[in-house]
């Protein structure tokens, strides 16, 4: 398998692309320009995926891992999990981890699992079982055009496959209406060469407060739990004293989190309608409303924070509440290479006081000691997920945590996201 150091990214690929881009400012050249994106897309590629999950990075098939030519599970005939695999195989997803770990693919025999996807079977209306390399995008589009059905909050990307989504202990921006959107998994044991099924919840093996990941089991398949998609109110409000923090924590919601800068701190919710006579599957308040969705509003310049919060004011779907992101490869690349990504799991009891003081100090820390932004999720009041990004330049990862440590007290149980770039806790 290729290996890429950031190094021979940089010159072999990333220069010249920044280039061409250049070149096409000069000449006013659309094929320059063109030439020039293009490259750097492809620059990043194998930035992304260290973990050889892309076909570039000269990553193994299955047929090569295969001990035994069986099959289980098929109901199409296509080849499905095998039977038996190698005791050193290391199954990844869409590569994301080792890229925000900053960290090397394990010692092992690496295979991507987009070689098995796809819907297996169907259980009743509300639940699916999928293979493990299907991307959530692909099965909450299923969902949608299928059965007018969608997943209550699954994580943000959409190219993340719904085994790494259980593996890695992920989550989405659920609200105090929140339900899992996993039902039970089947799981491969390495060692044992054994195959089982693990109902909910799964705790027992892929712990999200678990720093580590268990490699010795691979999750094969998923059960999706979905529900019927149906019309939700978007509302954007700032969260500056204990009143707007009760408003957050308390108001029956479906989706919610807050974006902190240095100079706001901004919840948006999505919460059920009380009417659903619209005509329409969306509408807002305004065209920028439309144009600037929330993600965009956390990397705007100053004058995004100055914008009027109703431009958020939108009724729409909650599958289409649920592509919070857009799923552009290049994009986050770009950004993991300017950012550290880190994300805190806090078990303490969240109370509108508590999450003030949380922002307060978060944001005085972005003002003098850090730069980036944080957002806070957390679908009840007994745990609250902390997703740093902090720039490069001005990046003290253990600063903050013990910011944080000095706000929620020495008894709360903190540890880092696994799949994310891991900081000391403890």
């Amino acid at each position: 398998m290729w290996r890429y150091s950031l190094r021979f990214v940089m010159v072999v690929a990333i220069l010249p692309a920044a280039c061409l881009i250049v070149i096409a400012s000069y000449s006013v050249s659309y094929l320059w320009l063109a030439l020039g994106f293009a490259t750097m897309y492809f620059a990043f590629i194998p930035v992304r995926a260290r973990s050889g999950s892309w076909m570039l990075c000269g990553s193994h098939s299955l047929n090569q891992v295969w001990q035994e030519k069986k099959h289980f599970g098929s109901q199409n005939g296509d080849p499905d999990f095998p039977q038996t695999l190698r005791r050193d195989v290391i199954v990844v997803g869409s590569g994301w981890s080792f890229l925000l770990r900053k960290s090397s693919v394990p010692a092992g025999f690496v295979v991507p699992s987009r070689h098995w996807k796809g819907l297996e079977r169907e259980d009743g209306e509300a639940r699916t079982f999928w293979k493990s390399g299907t991307s959530i995008s692909e099965a909450q589009a299923y969902l949608r055009k299928t059965q007018g059905r969608t997943l209550v909050s699954p994580p943000s990307f959409g190219d993340t496959t719904l085994g790494a989504w259980v593996f890695g202990g992920s989550h989405g921006s659920g609200g105090s209406l929140y339900s899992s959107g996993v039902g039970s998994v089947r799981v491969y044991d390495v060692v044992e060469q054994s195959h089982f099924l693990l109902p909910p919840p799964h705790t027992t093996l892929f712990d999200p407060m678990d720093s580590e990941f268990k490699r010795r089991y691979v999750v094969t398949a998923v059960e999706l739990v979905s529900v019927t998609d149906r019309f939700v109110d978007r509302v954007a409000f700032d969260v500056d004293d204990e009143d707007a923090a009760a408003r957050y924590l308390h108001t029956p919601t479906y989706i919610r989190m807050i974006f902190v800068n240095k100079r706001a701190a901004v919840a948006f919710t999505w919460s059920p309608t009380t009417s659903e006579s619209s005509s329409t599957s969306t509408t807002s308040s305004g065209l920028l409303g439309r144009l600037l969705p929330p993600w965009l509003w956390t990397i705007l310049p100053p004058v995004g924070p100055r914008f009027p919060r109703r431009l958020w004011t939108q009724r729409c779907s909650l599958s289409h509440a649920n592509m919070f992101a857009p799923s552009v490869p290049l994009l986050p690349s770009v950004a993991s290479l300017l950012y550290t990504n880190f994300e805190l799991f806090v078990e303490t009891d969240v109370t509108p006081h508590l999450l003030l003081r949380l922002i307060e100090t978060l944001q005085h820390l972005l003002l003098t000691r850090v730069s980036g932004r944080c957002e806070i999720r957390g679908e009840n009041t007994s745990v609250i997920y902390l997703d740093f990004a902090l720039f490069l330049l001005r990046c003290d990862p253990q600063v903050v945590v013990d910011a944080v440590r000095g706000v929620v007290g020495p008894r709360a149980r903190m540890t880092c996201h696994k799949g994310k770039f891991q900081v000391k806790t403890g």
